[in-house]
This record gives C-alpha cells, sequence and structure tokens, in this order.
C-alpha cells in the first residue's frame, strides 16, 4: 500500500482509459487498492463491507473481488466477484424478494449467503440472501429477513466483501537473545492505525542498552534506548508506525542482539476489475464508487 490517495470519481483515479482499439475489441483492467482506517485515537472498524455503490453511466462495468496486503492479480485466476445491479421491480415494506438487473454475469456477483445492500438516498440495509435464482443478466434474490423499508426501481442492490475488523496489529514477535526479555502481553509494541504499515521489523542491539529498528523494505526507521519508550515515526502519514514501550525489555541485552516482529495496516485490500464491452463509444466522464461501511 502506498501513501496515495484516491481523490474523486473518475475513473482515470484507479484506472487508465481504455484505447480505442480496446473499446472496439472489449477489453479488462485490474487495480489494487486499499480501503485504510485512518483513526487517531486508534479505533478499529468494525463489521466491515466492502461494496460498488453503482452501476457505471458508460457501457462499462466494475466488480470487486477481495485481496490481501501482498498478494497479486495473478494470485487470482478466478476470483469470487461482488458487483452492483439496479432494482428493476419495485420494493415493498416488507418484502423478501428483489430482482436485481446486473451488467455481467450475476451467477457470479450474487450467490447464497452473501450480504447484500440495498439504498436510496433517504435509507438502505443490510440483507443476507437465501436463495438466487438467475436468467441471464437478471438476478431474483430472496432474503433471510424481510426489507424494514420501500424501494423504488433503479436503486443500487450490490453485494459486499465483509471484513470482520480492521485494525493494526503487530504479530510474530521473535527475540534471539542469551539473557535478554520481552514482555509482549503487558508491554506489547502499540501499532498507529494512521502510520502502521504491513511491513517486518528487526530490532537489533547495538549496545546492552541501544538499539535501532529496521524495516525489511523501509529500511532504517529509528532509533532508540531500552530506558526509554521510543515512537517510531512514519514520514508518509506525519504520524508513528508504532510505539515501543519501556516495558517491554527486561534482563540483559548484547550488541548483535535481535528482535523481530510484523505489523498489519489498517487498512483491508480489494482489486477492481473494470470492464469495457466491445464496440463501446467513447464516454468521458466514465465515473463508479468504491464504498466502505463498518461500525
Amino acid at each position: 500500500m502506498t501513501a496515495s490517495q484516491v481523490l474523486d470519481q473518475s475513473h482515470q483515479s484507479t484506472h487508465s482509459d481504455f484505447s480505442q482499439a480496446q473499446r472496439t475489441a472489449g477489453a479488462t483492467a485490474v487495480s489494487k487498492l486499499f480501503f485504510k482506517v485512518a483513526s487517531p485515537e486508534d479505533l478499529p472498524l468494525s463489521n466491515c463491507k466492502v461494496f460498488m455503490q453503482a452501476v457505471t453511466p458508460a457501457q462499462t462495468s466494475v466488480q470487486i473481488f477481495k485481496g490481501s496486503p501482498s498478494d497479486f492479480t495473478v494470485d487470482h485466476p478466478a476470483p469470487r466477484r461482488y458487483g452492483v445491479g439496479s432494482v428493476s421491480v419495485a420494493v415493498a415494506v416488507a418484502a423478501v424478494s428483489v430482482v436485481v438487473a446486473v451488467e455481467q454475469d450475476a451467477s457470479d456477483l450474487f450467490q447464497v449467503g452473501d450480504t447484500v445492500i440495498l439504498r436510496d438516498t433517504s435509507a438502505f440495509e443490510f440483507l443476507t440472501i437465501d436463495t438466487v435464482s438467475v436468467a441471464g443478466l437478471n438476478a431474483t434474490l430472496t432474503f433471510t429477513t424481510a426489507t424494514v423499508s420501500a424501494y423504488s426501481t433503479d436503486i443500487s442492490c450490490a453485494s459486499c466483501i465483509l471484513e470482520a475488523e480492521i485494525k493494526p496489529e503487530v504479530l510474530n514477535y521473535a527475540l534471539t537473545s542469551a539473557s535478554g526479555t520481552v514482555d509482549t502481553v503487558l508491554n506489547p509494541i502499540v501499532p498507529a492505525s494512521i502510520g502502521a504499515i504491513d511491513e517486518t521489523w528487526t530490532v537489533t542491539w547495538t549496545s546492552p542498552t541501544s538499539y535501532t529498528v529496521t524495516g525489511a523494505r523501509t529500511g532504517l526507521a529509528g532509533s532508540g534506548n531500552i530506558l526509554a519508550s521510543l515512537d517510531v515515526l512514519n514520514p508518509d502519514f506525519s504520524s508513528k508506525y508504532f510505539t515501543i514501550p519501556v516495558g517491554l525489555f527486561s534482563g540483559t541485552f548484547a550488541l548483535g542482539d535481535t528482535l523481530t516482529f510484523d505489523t498489519t495496516s489498517a487498512s483491508v485490500a480489494f482489486y477492481s476489475q473494470y470492464e469495457v464491452e466491445s464496440a463501446a463509444p467513447v464516454f468521458q466522464d466514465d465515473t463508479f464508487t468504491y464504498c466502505l461501511f463498518g461500525e
């Protein structure tokens, strides 16, 4: 994950323009994206859902599929895709089904057990799919519970990628020392929601009391002393990666001792698959919006 932020809804923010040859033949482009939770109070975001807001205005479509911090597109030869369609029949209060028109194969976008969101400008709700019946580009979805609100036609119905919690973590401590110890239960390293990244770190003692902190990709990030806490700073986000508390260390350390650990960012990774139909005309203002909901 880089520090570059997606600033608007234009397709150029996440994907390159299709060439005339690609529009003539039809083409697909894939980008990897992250939703980052930048909480100054380092609070987690729970019961998270990632979904598309609405269908695209051009002869294109966008689906998303789940990723991980370190994977690549080639790691997903046949991903489970999630997408969005338009409700084609008005939905009444206490309805248990909906008909959704989509731009791609609906059997992949909506599956039994999926969480979907129905939303318009004044209301939204999450529902769980009980059954799916697909006919071409139309899907009839029944739900395990009835709708709370009524919805008109052409509103959005999107399937959601679920993430239980988004927060930074410190994992996989490994200490190499004859006489030094670390208390990772009562005095663990504390990651920062804004600055934490997906990285492997090494603390290396340069004397019995002094040490350096180096990231596998980040390089040298700081130096400290076991007699004081240390904030290791992330200049990309004007925040800290994490804090090493003074209470973490005890015992006697020696030159060359090491402590390694991993940090994870407060983010969720996903891929955006952008497709243009064959013989599609030029559309200058194609837009789409990725959404993250949590509590």
